[in-house]
């Protein structure tokens, strides 16, 4: 009596191809997530700029002084150079917008305000001419969520916003 076996070993070609297609899927999700995990940091970065040249468009086309102040946990639009006089800014359901509902956070502390040439100022009347220098750490506004950070330039002598 003989008795057949098939004792084939190994993997066949369709299980290694869908092996190779979960590990190629596998990747590309995890590549995906590391390269846009600061999407929102980037978005949000970009959001702030917006309104700082807001800020400065707002105060080139009239003769109320604007500006921003941020308190390190939060931002406001103010006019009059009070920083008091808090004003809604586009797109925002409060007069003060929190970093930390954004899931950002800043360590700056900064008032600018602009002139009617849009020329940035330290200063919340720019009455004392305290234009902003390199120097001023106004110059430099650092944002960052999960230890990835952004930094917005602020050109002095023109309020060029790159």
């Amino acid at each position: 009596m003989i008795i057949i076996t098939n004792k084939n070993q190994g993997f066949t070609f369709i299980e290694i191809i869908a092996v190779i297609v979960l590990i190629a899927i596998i990747s590309a999700i995890t590549f995906s997530r590391l390269i846009f995990s600061n999407t929102d940091l980037i978005a949000q970065t970009e959001v702030v700029k917006t309104q700082l040249r807001y800020a400065q468009s707002k105060s080139m086309n009239s003769d109320v002084i604007w500006g921003i102040k941020c308190d390190g946990s939060s931002y406001w639009l103010y006019r009059n150079g009070d920083t008091n006089d808090k004003v809604l800014l586009p797109g925002e359901d409060s007069d003060t917008v929190n970093l930390a509902d954004k899931g950002i956070d800043s360590t700056d502390n900064f008032t600018l305000s602009f002139d009617d040439r849009g020329i940035p100022h330290t200063d919340a009347s720019t009455t004392d001419g305290q234009e902003l220098t390199a120097s001023d750490p106004e110059a430099l506004i650092t944002l960052s969520s999960g230890g990835v950070s952004r930094t917005i330039t602020l050109t002095p002598n023109t309020g060029f916003i790159p």
